[in-house]
């Protein structure tokens, strides 16, 4: 009886043993299974939350578009076009004329002395003066919007030289350098051509440099970058 006693509780404890594990087993199962279920569902919810978003963001931006285009019909000629264009903050086309400067040949690796001519003359590469120079007289013809090698000018844009790159804003150009200029185009051409301009042409011919000038009936100039005004207000 003792024999079977124990043999009776050996087989019970076993019973015990296999039923916890397979009750602790299931229990662990189910908890994973809500938390997947949950998440799941959470990740669910945020999709289509941001369905609806992407699909509001897409309606009001249609709508804006709408809006503007409206706005742009017929106001070509408004105020804040006009000043959008003399900011340059918006791309424009029109005729006018292009002015091309180009680094003589023997000046364009040069190092050290300048190199010269057959003549003795200096010869050197374009420099941001001559730039500024072109650019000035162009502005005091009428002109409406300049670019420096698609580089519009803007509001606070500048041609300076630093080390011995040229840079319009914080962008660098090189040679040859093909100045856009949108305007009048007799004015235009006059203000900065050979046949008006003889001291400034021979003093750049002397350095060889030789400007060309042509009249084109289509310029297309990019929208520069609109300043980030932080201190300056408007007062009505």
């Amino acid at each position: 009886m003792i024999w079977i006693t124990k043999i009776l509780t050996f087989i019970f404890c076993v019973i015990v043993g296999i039923s916890g594990c397979v009750i602790v087993q299931e229990l662990h199962m189910n908890t994973r299974q809500k938390v997947r279920q949950e998440l799941a569902s959470q990740v669910a919810a945020r999709n289509d939350e941001q369905h609806k978003l992407e699909s509001d963001v897409a309606t009001q931006r249609s709508q804006i578009d709408a809006l503007t285009q409206s706005l742009k019909q017929g106001e070509e000629n408004s105020q804040t076009t006009k000043d959008a264009i003399a900011n340059g903050t918006i791309a424009v086309e029109g005729s006018g004329v292009v002015v091309t400067l180009t680094d003589p040949i023997a000046a364009e690796d040069q190092k050290g002395d300048l190199p010269r001519d057959k003549n003795g003359h200096i010869i050197r590469v374009v420099s941001d003066s001559d730039l500024q120079l072109f650019i000035s007289r162009l502005w005091a013809s009428g002109a409406e919007a300049i670019s420096v090698n698609d580089v519009r000018i803007g509001v606070q844009s500048s041609v300076r030289v630093a080390g011995q790159i040229i840079l319009v804003g914080v962008t660098s150009v090189q040679s040859p350098y093909r100045i856009q200029a949108i305007g009048d185009q007799s004015a235009l051409e006059n203000s900065v051509d050979k046949q008006h301009n003889t001291d400034l042409y021979q003093s750049l011919s002397e350095v060889g440099i030789y400007p060309d000038v042509a009249k084109s009936s289509k310029l297309a100039l990019k929208a520069s970058g609109a300043p980030d005004l932080k201190y300056a207000k408007g007062v009505e």
